[in-house]
């Protein structure tokens, strides 16, 4: 059978040339859809956050802007075991309830484009801040535990948590020789580095190897995936794995 369009919903900001756009989604056990994202305002930007539910109806739509930044985005969305909502944003985690009230922030001078869950009931935020891999785990009220910070970040594109809570980050880094590696690093739940490895593609130097997303399987394996460039310089779908303590396979 082919498939239905249930609903489409569009939402944008009060200014003529406000555009407005998505950074993350995510749902709940009752269908209830969560998006976070930026809506542009005359200082900048604003991080917006709605509330869908199954029907495509608006429940709520909360505003965030930090007092004194002008630039707020909404980059990534989950929802805890209590339904509560959590929002990685432009310098800031934020916290919301099921109702849309803001429960918390918490600040840093970092670009928090990823947020997970951990198996310890801590939350975890990863992003970029100067020029660094910047990872912070939080408690559930949003005070912090400790926080982690890599040199040598150029982007910071996916993390995930594996079987044994340690925190994984995958990042697209510079280096002199090899030019842009895929980058994998995995921290202890006290935010030790554990190990750090960077792959470098087949292509001639200098190569550009793009990394895209990463798991983890009930091994603590872990896989990377991307674009890396071939002898001929073309981008191929590329897939690594490696196992727990970091070996590729």
């Amino acid at each position: 059978s082919q498939m239905q369009q249930d609903w489409a919903r569009r939402y944008r900001g009060p200014l003529p040339y406000g555009d407005a756009g998505a950074g993350s989604v995510c749902v709940d056990d009752s269908g209830n859809v969560y998006v976070t994202g930026a809506v542009n305002i005359a200082s900048g930007a604003k991080c917006t956050s709605i509330k869908y539910n199954k029907y495509g109806d608006s429940l709520w739509v909360r505003d965030y802007q930090r007092p004194g930044y002008n630039y707020n985005y909404g980059n990534d969305i989950l929802l805890d075991d209590s339904g509560n909502v959590l929002v990685a944003g432009a310098e800031s985690v934020l916290k919301y309830d099921r109702i849309g009230n803001l429960l918390w922030t918490a600040y840093h001078s970092a670009d928090y484009t990823k947020i997970a869950l951990g198996l310890d009931g801590f939350i975890y935020a990863a992003g970029i801040g100067s020029g660094r891999y910047v990872v912070s785990k939080y408690d559930r009220n949003g005070n912090l535990y400790w926080r982690s910070s890599i040199i040598g970040a150029y982007k910071l594109k996916d993390l995930e948590i594996d079987k044994d809570g340690n925190i994984l980050i995958l990042g697209y880094s510079l280096y002199y020789i090899t030019d842009y590696d895929y980058r994998t690093i995995k921290f202890t739940t006290n935010g030790r580095v554990i190990w750090d490895i960077h792959y470098n593609g087949i292509g001639p130097p200098p190569a550009n190897d793009n990394p895209y997303s990463l798991t983890t399987d009930n091994d603590a394996n872990v896989y990377v995936t991307g674009a890396s460039q071939d002898q001929s310089s073309i981008h191929n779908c590329t897939t690594v794995k490696y196992d727990s303590s970091g070996n590729e396979i």
